[in-house]
């Protein structure tokens, strides 16, 4: 019995419970930190495809892709450190000094 009210008391805590109203906090973060390699891989893909004209073939639009997901990716990877960072600070402040499971 003493197992169950120690169950309970860590619900209400907020151990196992309020995941969704933290993800809502920390959304603004993830949009944030997302929209420089959004922005960047759709202007870049349509200004590759725009000099290529338009007769692209399917396996030179799909390096044209591939290439440009590649160097996005890698341009905007200190924005993924950043967000990584905000995502653990916050989860961390949030429950204390306690590990995040």
């Amino acid at each position: 019995h003493d197992d169950d009210d120690t169950w309970d008391s860590s619900i209400q805590e907020g151990y196992a419970g309020n995941w969704f109203f933290e993800s809502i906090e920390r959304l603004p973060a993830v949009i944030i930190t997302d929209l420089p390699y959004l922005l960047s891989r759709i202007a870049l893909n349509s200004s590759i495809l725009k000099l290529q004209g338009p007769t692209v073939g399917v396996g030179r639009y799909e390096a044209t892709v591939v290439f440009t997901a590649i160097l996005c990716a890698f341009l905007t990877t200190p924005f993924d450190v950043v967000r990584t960072r905000i995502l653990i600070d916050s989860s961390t402040t949030s429950r204390g000094s306690q590990p995040v499971p």
